[in-house]
């Protein structure tokens, strides 16, 4: 008992390590979870708890089932270089659910994961405004302060700024769940604050998705029970002060001006097109669906699917994309590319399911999840760089382990 005692310690403080550096140094995290790891294969009662939970949680199997089809797919790909990449990078999918979604958490410890995460997003936002205030400081350009010159200190902004709406809605749930009227405040900041990052960030979809998936939480608390009037005025001070946020910002830097452009006039129509990242992915995912044409069943291999795209792009001289060597910037488009309609259909369900379980379950942050993937993955396919599939994969095993959707109805 007291070796699983402490083993069980060990466990939780790596946890909560892993969850703190995500948003900050991804090496420090990638060695807690395999300590975790070796901890719980080396103990034999956390051994048996591993199996066993992993055996009788379907949902943690839709991981590693797509991994398996990423190796099946080795069989008729040619480019081993690029898959035995792509293997790697998509470890997570075999590991994570098997050492952190058969995690026996409780709901305090839990939470106290979530706001370590919190915690981390707040201090990895605080670096980038340090570096760019001194950016700002030796340059006088305010771009500093914007986009990819703000956030290419950790990561791309599409993947911060899901690591933000994450934060987001924890601290929402964390606010609505309170009973401490002193607490509101801090958690109402927070937003705020994260809600003015993002804004920065600038990456378009994933910001409208932060506010999409921030305004269904919040319907859907709201929704449930007694709701303290106070807590009704934090969150409409959210609302406001955030819009003002953002309209104050536009005029600094505003990006929604590719999309309307890309509405009025396309590429196509102009005898030198000139492609930016909206009008580009509207030609990406078109080289896309020509590749589909011919491998919709099993997809182009496992290693094959970025050279495929590359002669895509040369055969209609698409420069754009073909000198960034970009994907197909659609998750479920680069999925059905590599691995065919088997391998899109696993991916569909494993987010569907936690949207579909909802009703039943009543657990809103694993449905809210699933949407923050869905919606990022309809522009970026996020899953093709590590940060995104760590991020991807922790959170759900996370959401797995956690009290918040762990029934007794799920175990037996």
């Amino acid at each position: 008992m007291k070796e699983s005692f402490t083993s069980s310690k060990i466990i939780v403080a790596l946890l909560l390590l892993s969850a703190l550096a995500l948003p900050l140094l991804l090496p420090v995290s990638i060695i807690c979870w395999i300590t975790i790891g070796i901890i719980r294969l080396a103990n034999k009662q956390e051994r048996i708890l591993m199996i066993t939970s992993f055996k009788q949680n379907r949902i943690l199997q839709f991981l590693p089932a797509i991994y398996l089809l990423y190796v099946i797919g080795l069989i008729w790909t040619e480019n081993f270089k690029y898959a035995g990449l792509d293997l790697q990078i998509k470890a997570g999918f075999l590991l994570l659910p098997l050492f952190i979604g058969t995690l026996d958490l409780s709901l305090k410890e839990f939470r106290k994961t979530t706001l370590f995460f919190i915690i981390g997003c707040a201090l990895a936002c605080l670096v980038l405004l340090a570096n760019a205030f001194i950016s700002f400081i030796e340059t006088g350009n305010h771009t500093s302060f914007f986009y990819i010159s703000y956030s290419s200190l950790l990561m791309h902004p599409t993947y911060i700024s899901m690591y933000l709406n994450m934060a987001i809605l924890f601290l929402l749930q964390k606010m609505f769940d309170t009973k401490k009227e002193q607490h509101l405040k801090y958690y109402s900041a927070g937003i705020l604050f994260f809600f003015v990052q993002l804004f920065q960030l600038s990456a378009r979809t994933s910001l409208a998705v932060a506010m999409l998936t921030f305004l269904l939480a919040a319907c859907y608390y709201l929704r449930k029970g007694e709701i303290l009037r106070i807590k009704k005025w934090h969150f409409i001070s959210i609302l406001l002060f955030s819009t003002l946020s953002y309209f104050a910002l536009q005029g600094f830097n505003n990006r929604f001006n590719q999309v309307s452009n890309a509405i009025t006039s396309t590429p196509a129509d102009q005898i030198q097109p000139e492609y930016n990242s909206t009008t580009g992915r509207m030609e990406i995912w078109r080289e896309s669906m020509e590749i589909l044409q011919d491998n919709w069943l099993l997809g182009t291999g496992t290693g094959d699917v970025k050279d495929e795209l590359m002669k895509t792009y040369e055969k209609h001289q698409f420069h754009y994309a073909l000198d960034k060597k970009l994907n197909a910037h659609n998750q479920f488009l680069q999925v059905w590319l590599t691995l065919g309609i088997v391998g899109l259909l696993l991916l569909i369900w494993s987010l569907a399911l936690p949207i579909y379980r909802l009703k039943s379950q009543g657990q809103p942050l694993f449905a809210l999840f699933a949407m923050v993937i869905i919606l990022n993955s309809m522009t970026e396919s996020i899953l093709e760089v590590q940060k995104g599939v760590l991020f991807f994969v922790f959170f759900y095993s996370l959401l797995v382990a956690g009290k918040e959707i762990h029934t007794t109805k799920e175990l037996h």
